[in-house]
Protein backbone atom coordinates (compact mmCIF):
# COMPACT_ATOMS: atom_id res chain seq x y z
CA UNK A 1 0.00 0.00 0.00
CA UNK A 2 1.40 3.32 -0.98
CA UNK A 3 1.78 5.93 1.70
CA UNK A 4 -1.18 8.26 1.37
CA UNK A 5 0.67 11.15 2.99
CA UNK A 6 3.19 11.05 0.19
CA UNK A 7 0.49 10.73 -2.44
CA UNK A 8 -1.38 13.79 -1.28
CA UNK A 9 1.81 15.76 -0.84
CA UNK A 10 2.78 15.20 -4.46
CA UNK A 11 -0.59 15.33 -6.18
CA UNK A 12 -0.67 19.12 -6.06
CA UNK A 13 2.32 19.09 -8.39
CA UNK A 14 0.40 17.28 -11.09
CA UNK A 15 -0.92 19.29 -14.00
CA UNK A 16 -4.15 18.48 -15.75
CA UNK A 17 -5.57 19.86 -18.96
CA UNK A 18 -8.62 22.03 -18.23
CA UNK A 19 -10.01 22.18 -21.72
CA UNK A 20 -13.79 22.35 -21.95
CA UNK A 21 -14.08 19.70 -24.63
CA UNK A 22 -17.58 19.60 -26.04
CA UNK A 23 -19.24 21.58 -23.24
CA UNK A 24 -20.95 24.79 -24.28
CA UNK A 25 -21.22 27.15 -21.32
CA UNK A 26 -23.14 30.35 -20.69
CA UNK A 27 -23.04 32.94 -17.93
CA UNK A 28 -25.70 32.67 -15.22
CA UNK A 29 -26.94 35.71 -13.35
CA UNK A 30 -26.14 36.27 -9.69
CA UNK A 31 -29.11 36.34 -7.37
CA UNK A 32 -29.61 38.89 -4.61
CA UNK A 33 -27.75 38.10 -1.41
CA UNK A 34 -30.87 38.40 0.78
CA UNK A 35 -29.00 39.11 3.98
CA UNK A 36 -25.87 37.07 3.22
CA UNK A 37 -23.02 39.55 3.63
CA UNK A 38 -20.95 39.60 0.43
CA UNK A 39 -19.04 42.06 -1.65
CA UNK A 40 -18.56 41.91 -5.45
CA UNK A 41 -15.65 39.66 -6.30
CA UNK A 42 -15.39 38.18 -2.79
CA UNK A 43 -16.58 34.68 -1.88
CA UNK A 44 -19.52 34.57 0.55
CA UNK A 45 -17.40 32.64 3.06
CA UNK A 46 -13.73 31.78 3.30
CA UNK A 47 -11.73 29.52 5.57
CA UNK A 48 -9.99 31.06 8.56
CA UNK A 49 -8.42 28.43 10.77
CA UNK A 50 -11.08 25.94 11.85
CA UNK A 51 -13.97 28.27 11.09
CA UNK A 52 -15.34 30.25 8.17
CA UNK A 53 -15.64 34.01 8.06
CA UNK A 54 -17.83 36.20 5.90
CA UNK A 55 -16.74 39.39 4.13
CA UNK A 56 -16.96 41.33 7.40
CA UNK A 57 -14.87 38.72 9.25
CA UNK A 58 -17.85 37.42 11.21
CA UNK A 59 -17.20 33.80 12.20
CA UNK A 60 -19.61 31.20 10.81
CA UNK A 61 -20.30 27.57 11.72
CA UNK A 62 -22.14 25.53 9.10
CA UNK A 63 -25.34 23.93 10.29
CA UNK A 64 -27.29 22.41 7.44
CA UNK A 65 -29.01 19.64 5.56
CA UNK A 66 -28.29 17.56 2.49
CA UNK A 67 -31.18 17.45 0.05
CA UNK A 68 -32.44 14.16 -1.31
CA UNK A 69 -31.74 12.94 -4.82
CA UNK A 70 -33.71 12.54 -7.06
CA UNK A 71 -36.15 14.91 -5.36
CA UNK A 72 -33.81 17.80 -6.16
CA UNK A 73 -34.74 17.21 -9.78
CA UNK A 74 -38.43 16.62 -9.09
CA UNK A 75 -39.42 19.74 -7.12
CA UNK A 76 -42.86 19.85 -8.70
CA UNK A 77 -43.67 16.53 -7.02
CA UNK A 78 -42.01 17.22 -3.71
CA UNK A 79 -43.75 19.29 -1.00
CA UNK A 80 -40.50 19.89 0.88
CA UNK A 81 -38.84 21.84 -1.92
CA UNK A 82 -40.34 25.31 -1.78
CA UNK A 83 -39.48 28.83 -0.70
CA UNK A 84 -41.74 28.47 2.32
CA UNK A 85 -40.04 25.27 3.48
CA UNK A 86 -36.56 26.71 3.09
CA UNK A 87 -37.60 29.74 5.13
CA UNK A 88 -38.79 27.29 7.77
CA UNK A 89 -35.38 25.63 7.78
CA UNK A 90 -33.75 29.02 8.29
CA UNK A 91 -36.12 29.73 11.19
CA UNK A 92 -35.06 26.44 12.81
CA UNK A 93 -31.49 27.76 13.09
CA UNK A 94 -29.86 26.28 9.99
CA UNK A 95 -27.76 28.25 7.52
CA UNK A 96 -26.72 25.79 4.78
CA UNK A 97 -28.15 23.39 2.21
CA UNK A 98 -26.05 20.86 0.31
CA UNK A 99 -27.39 20.01 -3.14
CA UNK A 100 -26.25 16.57 -4.33
CA UNK A 101 -25.83 16.43 -8.09
CA UNK A 102 -25.78 12.88 -9.39
CA UNK A 103 -23.96 12.81 -12.72
CA UNK A 104 -26.76 10.98 -14.51
CA UNK A 105 -29.18 13.86 -13.89
CA UNK A 106 -27.02 16.47 -15.60
CA UNK A 107 -25.49 14.37 -18.41
CA UNK A 108 -28.19 11.72 -18.90
CA UNK A 109 -26.95 9.69 -21.86
CA UNK A 110 -23.82 7.62 -22.22
CA UNK A 111 -23.61 8.16 -25.97
CA UNK A 112 -24.21 11.94 -25.84
CA UNK A 113 -21.06 13.46 -24.41
CA UNK A 114 -21.57 17.05 -23.25
CA UNK A 115 -25.35 16.92 -23.73
CA UNK A 116 -26.38 18.42 -20.40
CA UNK A 117 -29.95 18.53 -19.16
CA UNK A 118 -30.95 22.18 -19.18
CA UNK A 119 -34.22 21.25 -17.51
CA UNK A 120 -32.48 19.72 -14.51
CA UNK A 121 -29.90 22.49 -14.29
CA UNK A 122 -32.73 25.02 -14.15
CA UNK A 123 -34.33 23.02 -11.33
CA UNK A 124 -31.10 23.40 -9.41
CA UNK A 125 -31.19 27.13 -10.10
CA UNK A 126 -34.70 27.32 -8.67
CA UNK A 127 -33.61 25.62 -5.46
CA UNK A 128 -30.56 27.88 -5.17
CA UNK A 129 -32.87 30.87 -5.65
CA UNK A 130 -35.18 29.68 -2.88
CA UNK A 131 -32.19 29.13 -0.60
CA UNK A 132 -30.88 32.60 -1.39
CA UNK A 133 -34.20 34.23 -0.65
CA UNK A 134 -34.30 32.31 2.65
CA UNK A 135 -30.79 33.33 3.71
CA UNK A 136 -29.28 29.86 3.25
CA UNK A 137 -25.83 29.10 1.92
CA UNK A 138 -25.50 26.37 -0.73
CA UNK A 139 -22.86 23.71 -1.34
CA UNK A 140 -22.89 22.00 -4.75
CA UNK A 141 -21.93 18.35 -4.20
CA UNK A 142 -21.08 16.47 -7.40
CA UNK A 143 -21.45 12.75 -6.83
CA UNK A 144 -22.45 9.51 -8.46
CA UNK A 145 -24.42 6.58 -7.14
CA UNK A 146 -25.80 4.96 -10.30
CA UNK A 147 -24.91 6.11 -13.77
CA UNK A 148 -25.90 5.47 -17.35
CA UNK A 149 -22.76 3.35 -17.58
CA UNK A 150 -23.38 1.68 -14.21
CA UNK A 151 -27.09 1.28 -13.65
CA UNK A 152 -26.59 -1.10 -10.75
CA UNK A 153 -23.91 -1.75 -8.15
CA UNK A 154 -22.91 -4.95 -9.92
CA UNK A 155 -22.69 -3.52 -13.43
CA UNK A 156 -19.45 -4.86 -14.92
CA UNK A 157 -19.21 -1.89 -17.25
CA UNK A 158 -18.20 0.30 -14.35
CA UNK A 159 -14.53 -0.64 -14.02
CA UNK A 160 -11.32 0.79 -12.70
CA UNK A 161 -9.94 0.51 -16.21
CA UNK A 162 -12.62 2.86 -17.54
CA UNK A 163 -12.29 5.56 -14.89
CA UNK A 164 -8.54 5.60 -15.50
CA UNK A 165 -8.94 6.33 -19.20
CA UNK A 166 -8.44 9.80 -20.67
CA UNK A 167 -12.02 9.58 -21.94
CA UNK A 168 -13.43 9.14 -18.46
CA UNK A 169 -11.19 11.77 -16.89
CA UNK A 170 -11.95 14.36 -19.55
CA UNK A 171 -15.68 13.70 -19.38
CA UNK A 172 -15.68 13.98 -15.60
CA UNK A 173 -13.61 17.15 -15.79
CA UNK A 174 -15.92 18.68 -18.38
CA UNK A 175 -19.11 18.15 -16.39
CA UNK A 176 -17.46 19.41 -13.17
CA UNK A 177 -16.23 22.46 -15.09
CA UNK A 178 -19.75 23.10 -16.35
CA UNK A 179 -21.21 22.91 -12.84
CA UNK A 180 -18.60 25.22 -11.31
CA UNK A 181 -18.90 27.81 -14.09
CA UNK A 182 -22.67 27.71 -14.07
CA UNK A 183 -23.19 28.06 -10.33
CA UNK A 184 -20.14 29.97 -9.12
CA UNK A 185 -21.82 33.31 -9.82
CA UNK A 186 -24.60 32.74 -7.31
CA UNK A 187 -23.94 34.82 -4.22
CA UNK A 188 -25.12 32.18 -1.78
CA UNK A 189 -23.16 29.27 -3.32
CA UNK A 190 -20.22 28.99 -0.92
CA UNK A 191 -18.34 26.11 -2.50
CA UNK A 192 -18.13 22.79 -4.33
CA UNK A 193 -17.63 19.20 -3.24
CA UNK A 194 -16.24 16.51 -5.55
CA UNK A 195 -17.35 13.82 -3.08
CA UNK A 196 -15.72 10.38 -3.42
CA UNK A 197 -15.68 9.77 -7.15
CA UNK A 198 -15.23 7.11 -8.41
CA UNK A 199 -16.25 5.09 -5.34
CA UNK A 200 -19.52 6.14 -3.81
CA UNK A 201 -22.28 3.57 -4.02
CA UNK A 202 -20.26 0.68 -5.41
CA UNK A 203 -19.92 -1.71 -2.50
CA UNK A 204 -18.06 -4.42 -4.35
CA UNK A 205 -15.14 -2.11 -5.10
CA UNK A 206 -14.76 -0.24 -1.81
CA UNK A 207 -11.89 -2.33 -0.54
CA UNK A 208 -9.66 -2.45 -3.59
CA UNK A 209 -6.53 -0.36 -2.90
CA UNK A 210 -6.23 0.43 -6.60
CA UNK A 211 -9.49 2.40 -6.43
CA UNK A 212 -8.19 4.40 -3.53
CA UNK A 213 -4.96 5.16 -5.38
CA UNK A 214 -7.02 6.22 -8.39
CA UNK A 215 -9.01 8.64 -6.24
CA UNK A 216 -5.97 10.26 -4.64
CA UNK A 217 -3.60 10.27 -7.62
CA UNK A 218 -6.02 10.88 -10.51
CA UNK A 219 -9.34 12.35 -9.44
CA UNK A 220 -8.27 14.45 -6.48
CA UNK A 221 -6.06 16.64 -8.70
CA UNK A 222 -8.85 16.87 -11.26
CA UNK A 223 -11.36 17.94 -8.60
CA UNK A 224 -9.08 20.49 -6.96
CA UNK A 225 -7.55 21.98 -10.11
CA UNK A 226 -10.86 22.15 -11.99
CA UNK A 227 -12.64 23.95 -9.17
CA UNK A 228 -9.73 26.33 -8.68
CA UNK A 229 -9.54 27.15 -12.38
CA UNK A 230 -13.02 28.71 -12.23
CA UNK A 231 -13.76 29.54 -8.60
CA UNK A 232 -12.11 31.00 -5.50
CA UNK A 233 -14.84 29.58 -3.27
CA UNK A 234 -14.43 26.85 -0.66
CA UNK A 235 -13.46 23.35 -1.78
CA UNK A 236 -15.24 20.71 0.28
CA UNK A 237 -12.73 17.89 0.07
CA UNK A 238 -13.50 14.32 1.10
CA UNK A 239 -10.63 11.94 1.82
CA UNK A 240 -11.30 8.46 0.54
CA UNK A 241 -13.20 6.80 3.34
CA UNK A 242 -13.83 3.84 1.02
CA UNK A 243 -10.72 2.00 -0.06
CA UNK A 244 -8.00 -0.44 0.82
CA UNK A 245 -6.46 1.22 3.85
CA UNK A 246 -9.09 0.44 6.51
CA UNK A 247 -8.15 -3.24 6.29
CA UNK A 248 -5.02 -3.79 8.35
CA UNK A 249 -4.17 -0.08 8.48
CA UNK A 250 -7.13 1.77 9.90
CA UNK A 251 -9.48 0.25 12.46
CA UNK A 252 -12.88 -0.62 11.05
CA UNK A 253 -14.28 1.43 13.91
CA UNK A 254 -12.88 4.56 12.27
CA UNK A 255 -13.78 3.59 8.72
CA UNK A 256 -15.45 6.93 8.01
CA UNK A 257 -12.66 9.09 9.47
CA UNK A 258 -9.57 6.87 9.52
CA UNK A 259 -8.10 8.35 6.36
CA UNK A 260 -7.41 11.54 8.30
CA UNK A 261 -4.62 9.68 10.08
CA UNK A 262 -2.96 8.95 6.73
CA UNK A 263 -3.04 12.26 4.86
CA UNK A 264 -1.83 15.84 5.12
CA UNK A 265 -3.81 18.92 4.03
CA UNK A 266 -4.02 19.99 0.42
CA UNK A 267 -1.87 22.85 -0.77
CA UNK A 268 -4.80 25.26 -0.61
CA UNK A 269 -5.89 27.50 2.26
CA UNK A 270 -9.60 27.59 1.39
CA UNK A 271 -10.55 23.95 1.96
CA UNK A 272 -12.83 22.23 4.46
CA UNK A 273 -12.29 18.50 5.00
CA UNK A 274 -15.44 16.40 5.09
CA UNK A 275 -16.48 12.93 6.20
CA UNK A 276 -19.45 10.73 7.04
CA UNK A 277 -20.45 9.92 10.62
CA UNK A 278 -23.11 7.24 10.37
CA UNK A 279 -21.92 4.29 12.36
CA UNK A 280 -22.92 3.16 15.84
CA UNK A 281 -22.85 -0.28 17.46
CA UNK A 282 -26.22 -1.97 17.46
CA UNK A 283 -27.81 0.57 15.11
CA UNK A 284 -28.62 -1.28 11.93
CA UNK A 285 -31.12 -0.85 9.13
CA UNK A 286 -28.64 -0.40 6.29
CA UNK A 287 -24.92 -0.54 5.60
CA UNK A 288 -24.28 2.16 8.20
CA UNK A 289 -24.84 -0.30 11.02
CA UNK A 290 -22.12 -2.28 12.73
CA UNK A 291 -24.01 -5.01 14.55
CA UNK A 292 -27.50 -6.43 14.14
CA UNK A 293 -30.21 -4.97 16.32
CA UNK A 294 -32.44 -1.99 16.80
CA UNK A 295 -30.88 -0.60 19.96
CA UNK A 296 -27.64 1.29 20.48
CA UNK A 297 -25.43 -0.50 23.01
CA UNK A 298 -24.32 2.77 24.65
CA UNK A 299 -20.69 2.22 23.78
CA UNK A 300 -19.59 5.84 24.13
CA UNK A 301 -15.93 4.96 23.68
CA UNK A 302 -16.71 3.45 20.27
CA UNK A 303 -18.15 6.75 19.05
CA UNK A 304 -15.20 8.64 20.47
CA UNK A 305 -12.77 6.38 18.63
CA UNK A 306 -14.83 6.74 15.49
CA UNK A 307 -14.53 10.51 15.34
CA UNK A 308 -11.08 11.00 16.90
CA UNK A 309 -8.96 10.79 13.70
CA UNK A 310 -10.93 13.68 12.22
CA UNK A 311 -10.62 15.77 15.39
CA UNK A 312 -6.87 15.10 15.56
CA UNK A 313 -6.48 16.18 11.93
CA UNK A 314 -8.44 19.38 12.56
CA UNK A 315 -6.39 20.31 15.64
CA UNK A 316 -3.01 19.31 14.20
CA UNK A 317 -3.35 21.38 11.04
CA UNK A 318 -5.80 24.07 12.23
CA UNK A 319 -8.22 23.35 9.38
CA UNK A 320 -12.02 23.08 9.34
CA UNK A 321 -13.83 19.74 9.57
CA UNK A 322 -17.37 19.09 8.38
CA UNK A 323 -19.49 15.98 8.92
CA UNK A 324 -21.00 16.24 5.47
CA UNK A 325 -23.28 13.23 5.80
CA UNK A 326 -24.65 11.47 8.85
CA UNK A 327 -28.09 10.39 9.92
CA UNK A 328 -30.36 8.16 11.95
CA UNK A 329 -32.28 5.40 10.20
CA UNK A 330 -35.97 5.78 11.05
CA UNK A 331 -37.95 4.10 8.26
CA UNK A 332 -39.41 0.75 9.38
CA UNK A 333 -37.92 1.44 12.81
CA UNK A 334 -40.94 3.17 14.33
CA UNK A 335 -41.41 4.22 17.00
CA UNK A 336 -37.96 5.76 16.90
CA UNK A 337 -35.80 4.02 19.47
CA UNK A 338 -34.59 6.24 22.31
CA UNK A 339 -31.22 4.49 22.26
CA UNK A 340 -30.79 5.53 18.62
CA UNK A 341 -31.59 9.12 19.52
CA UNK A 342 -29.08 8.87 22.37
CA UNK A 343 -26.44 7.55 19.98
CA UNK A 344 -26.91 10.44 17.61
CA UNK A 345 -27.14 12.91 20.47
CA UNK A 346 -23.67 11.89 21.63
CA UNK A 347 -22.27 12.39 18.13
CA UNK A 348 -23.63 15.93 18.17
CA UNK A 349 -22.11 16.44 21.61
CA UNK A 350 -18.69 15.24 20.47
CA UNK A 351 -18.73 17.63 17.51
CA UNK A 352 -20.13 20.52 19.48
CA UNK A 353 -17.55 20.19 22.27
CA UNK A 354 -14.74 21.00 19.84
CA UNK A 355 -16.21 24.48 19.41
CA UNK A 356 -15.53 24.47 15.69
CA UNK A 357 -17.11 21.46 14.00
CA UNK A 358 -19.29 22.07 10.92
CA UNK A 359 -22.03 19.65 9.89
CA UNK A 360 -24.76 19.12 7.30
CA UNK A 361 -27.25 16.42 8.20
CA UNK A 362 -28.33 13.58 5.91
CA UNK A 363 -31.07 14.20 4.99
CA UNK A 364 -33.84 16.74 4.42
CA UNK A 365 -36.24 15.15 1.98
CA UNK A 366 -39.17 12.88 1.43
CA UNK A 367 -40.76 11.93 4.79
CA UNK A 368 -40.83 8.30 3.61
CA UNK A 369 -37.05 8.27 3.15
CA UNK A 370 -35.33 5.90 5.54
CA UNK A 371 -33.52 8.74 7.28
CA UNK A 372 -36.30 11.28 7.16
CA UNK A 373 -36.63 13.90 9.89
CA UNK A 374 -40.31 14.74 9.38
CA UNK A 375 -43.66 13.16 10.13
CA UNK A 376 -46.13 12.63 7.30
CA UNK A 377 -47.76 15.98 8.17
CA UNK A 378 -44.32 17.57 7.61
CA UNK A 379 -43.81 18.47 11.27
CA UNK A 380 -40.45 17.46 12.79
CA UNK A 381 -40.33 13.95 14.22
CA UNK A 382 -38.17 13.08 17.24
CA UNK A 383 -35.04 13.00 15.06
CA UNK A 384 -35.93 16.35 13.51
CA UNK A 385 -36.49 17.96 16.89
CA UNK A 386 -33.12 16.71 18.09
CA UNK A 387 -31.33 18.13 15.04
CA UNK A 388 -33.10 21.47 15.35
CA UNK A 389 -32.00 21.68 18.98
CA UNK A 390 -28.36 21.09 18.05
CA UNK A 391 -28.55 23.55 15.14
CA UNK A 392 -29.29 26.21 17.74
CA UNK A 393 -26.49 25.05 20.05
CA UNK A 394 -23.08 26.54 19.29
CA UNK A 395 -21.20 26.40 22.61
Amino acid sequence: MKNKIVMLAIFVLLTFSLSLGSASLTYVHSIASNGLITYPGDPPLRVQGKLFVDALNNQVLLRGFNLWTPNVFEPEFHPLLSLERFKEIKSWGFNTMSIPVNWKYVEPYKDQVGAYSEENLQKMEQIIDWCGQSGLYVVISFRIIAMWWASSWDDQEYTLEWVQTEEAQQRYQNVLTMLVQRFDEYDNVIGFNGWFFPFHGYIGKWWDPAWEDCYYNVYTPIIVNTIRAYSNKIIFYSPCYQGGTPIGTVSSESLDTGQFALITPLNDDNVVYTHRLHRGRGVNGNARGVEDGDEWDYDYAYLERQIQPAIDFMNTYDVPLCAIEFGLVTQNQLPIKQSRLDCQDYKFELMNNTGSYHWTYWLYGDPSAEEGILNNDLTPNAVGLQIINWAQTTT
